[in-house]
């Protein structure tokens, strides 16, 4: 048991830390300079670690034991291991969510700014959280590209019996929400990257557990997308399909069929991943909206 440990020293605090999925590629000396700013906290039930939209000035890394955390009044249990107030920083929300124990837990209390800075210095910690947070998303999302209330009614769009040019396709990534702010340098070299299909109705796009080799982007048609309970949700013209689940470096979660010919433009996973690791501030912008996507689609579910 970690609660046997005293974790009093830089050594035990290191290797608590790399427990989190979120840290467990960091190089040792980041997590060193993480642990050298550690806490050691024994908590009790009952006892309320933050209150719910106090400023965020603190994470809590449960090491072992069982709390609640309320956001807008969803509250939620969870257990350790779990680092509470990393997604609202990751976010860039600046107020903490509600933090209570419901039984004895040991946690390593950390600084905010320690853990922000990490986040904006450090490439692995951004990949990981990309990762999970890509990963959380599609779960929120009972494993398909969008809930239906973000897919809305599906247009097909308006067919171009041309290939667009460079200019344009960066200006299509662009109008992608996942790519909305990313900048020119980026955008440019994943549309040197994508490759255009037109196909007929009835083509499958690929199916569950298949390898996430590409994101798509809808440019004309309508793509039926079916997970695995057989939920499904469709999509049409603006959407990008197949990059969350190339971002959390997964299987394909859903079966993806066009309902209609249709004209897609994809980018090699590989790539997208090459360009995020280069270009940091689109890996920043990317972890923002994401883990803002997953803290609203949280807010959007009520607990059992």
């Amino acid at each position: 048991m970690l609660g046997d440990v005293a974790l009093d020293g830089i050594r035990d605090r290191v290797l608590v830390l790399r427990r989190m999925p979120q840290l467990a590629e960091l190089e040792h000396d980041d997590l060193a300079l993480l642990a050298e700013h550690a806490h050691l906290v024994h908590g009790r039930a009952g006892t309320v670690l933050l209150e719910e939209n106090s400023a965020l000035d603190r994470v809590f890394i449960m090491v072992e034991g069982k709390g609640e955390l309320t956001r807008r009044e969803i509250v939620t249990e969870i257990t350790g291991p779990r680092i509470v107030g990393l997604l609202e920083l990751s976010a860039g929300v600046e107020v903490a969510p509600g933090f209570a124990l419901k039984e004895r837990s040991l946690l390593l209390e950390l600084p905010a700014e320690v853990m922000h800075a990490m986040l904006y210095e450090n490439a692995a910690i951004a990949r990981n959280i990309v990762r999970l947070t890509a990963r959380g998303l599609l779960a929120s999302r009972d494993n398909l590209p969008y809930s239906s209330e973000e897919a809305g009614e599906p247009r097909e769009g308006t067919w171009n019996e041309r290939s667009l040019t460079t200019v344009e396709r960066v200006l299509a990534l662009r109008r992608a929400p996942i790519w909305a702010r990313a900048n020119l340098d980026a955008l440019a070299e994943l549309a040197k990257h994508i490759e255009e299909q037109r196909v007929p109705p009835g083509t499958v796009l690929w199916e569950i557990g298949d390898e996430a080799t590409r994101s798509v982007r809808v440019e004309y048609g309508i793509i039926n997308c079916t997970n695995q309970a057989g939920s499904s949700v469709r999509v049409g013209a603006g959407f990008q399909i197949g990059a969350l689940d190339s971002l959390a470096v997964q299987p394909r979660s859903y079966r993806a069929v066009t309902e209609t010919k249709a004209i897609l433009y994809s980018v090699p996973a590989a790539t997208q991943l090459a360009v995020i690791e280069v270009h940091s501030n689109l890996a920043a912008r990317l972890r923002v909206q994401l883990s803002r996507a997953l803290l609203l689609a949280g807010e959007n579910q009520r607990s059992p």
